[in-house]
């Protein structure tokens, strides 16, 4: 199953169109049994110059997990099991790939009837992170998050303001 999103006025501030961009990328780089994928871009009937939404053609899941959690739903010791170990899938495949979850939330944990899960990846709550950077060329821009040593061999994680 799929579903179409829709990205209203994507090039109307050259900001949002840059975090769009990325999550595109981002998305279309994962391939990952549980990490959301596009499908398609469908491009627009009109020309070029009348061109300022993009449709996505990408997983359809259903629900998700903060819906799940506010229903009447009981979920089992043996479902939390499941969704946590997917999860975890989803998280150590992320980082074999050098991509850092800043936060993840309940709304972006997507679920289908028969408990797949699906993580879905947008500009706000990844970056890209590697340790050899300089030697890696990055074919798309995020903002690359880089350690900051405080005391007592504490780190911080700064993100670059765009």
């Amino acid at each position: 199953n799929v579903i179409i999103r829709k990205l209203n006025k994507a090039f109307e501030d050259t900001l949002d169109a840059l975090r769009n961009l990325r999550e595109i990328r981002l998305m279309k780089l994962l391939s990952h049994e549980n990490i959301i994928k596009i499908f398609d871009l469908i491009p627009p009937d009109s020309t070029m110059t009348e061109f300022n939404d993009i449709y996505i053609v990408q997983d359809y899941m259903g629900t998700d997990l903060r819906k799940l959690i506010y229903s009447t739903q009981i979920l089992s010791k043996e479902h939390i099991q499941y969704f946590i170990y997917q999860i975890f899938k989803a998280i150590k495949y992320m980082h074999s790939c050098h991509v850092v979850l800043h936060k993840l939330k309940p709304e972006d944990i997507h679920l289908n009837a028969n408990c797949d899960l699906k993580i879905y990846i947008n500009y706000e709550t990844t970056t890209f992170d590697h340790p050899n950077e300089d030697k890696v060329t990055i074919d798309y821009d995020l903002v690359i998050n880089r350690p900051i040593e405080l005391q007592n061999d504490q780190f911080f994680c700064y993100k670059a303001p765009e």
